[in-house]
């Protein structure tokens, strides 16, 4: 990963930093306006650093709080138009309409709809197979394709799910106990105040990364000391 300004935001270096940490082309495409608007949450949520600190560590701060945005709020790829469905020994290969921007050899999760027969349709795990194709395993031959249907990328949705996002955290717990046993923890005072932002950021190691940068600057500055 090489930025073209390690010292000051911007969007070429943030979508680098995305694409570093996993958010692939195809799963957000790189003309998307949500990085966009990510970068500008990261530098609006942000403090920038006094003296004594490196300007990357700003920097790397504010794409954390973007990823992290992003996650919460970025769109899957929808509907994407399908122009052939073949298979073969168990594994159909799809043609897309438009170029895959991934590598050659990319897993990702996507869902087949709208194809004819129904047995090409479903929730896969891909492969990109090329610049116009990729496939996918179907056990028992659907037969010959009548209509191709479309496919949606499922980054998203998946990330999200593994991660508990979608669920509401009304904040920390800090006991717990049955009838034969019960266990405490002692919840820092900052965690106790902590905003909904602060705790939906806990979500996700972006969001905790960004925490631990703003915690460095004190109670009058960001609230999470």
């Amino acid at each position: 990963m090489s930025f073209v300004n390690p010292h000051t935001p911007n969007l070429a270096d943030f979508i680098t930093y995305c694409q570093a940490q996993g958010i692939t082309p195809d799963a957000l495409p790189v003309n998307s306006d949500y990085y966009q608007w990510a970068l500008t949450h990261g530098i609006d949520r942000t403090i920038c650093t006094p003296c004594g600190y490196p300007p990357i560590e700003y920097v790397i701060a504010v794409y954390n709080f973007g990823v992290n945005w992003l996650i919460s709020w970025a769109p899957d790829q929808s509907f994407l138009a399908l122009t052939a469905l073949a298979w073969s020994g168990g594994i159909v290969t799809a043609t897309t309409a438009l170029p895959l921007a991934d590598a050659l050899g990319t897993i990702f999760a996507i869902s087949i709809q709208g194809a004819s027969p129904a047995g090409y349709n479903g929730t896969v795990s891909a492969t990109n197979a090329g610049t116009t194709s990729f496939t996918y395993p179907v056990a028992t031959n659907p037969g010959t394709a009548t209509t191709t249907g479309t496919f949606s990328t499922l980054f998203f949705t998946n990330l999200r799910a593994s991660l508990n996002i979608l669920s509401y955290t009304a904040g920390p717990v800090s006991s717990s106990a049955d009838q034969g046993t019960s266990q405490s923890l002692v919840v820092p005072e900052w965690l106790k105040n902590a905003s909904l932002t602060t705790l939906q950021n806990l979500g996700t190691t972006w969001g905790r990364a960004w925490i631990a940068y703003c915690q460095q600057w004190g109670p009058s500055v960001t609230g999470l000391s």
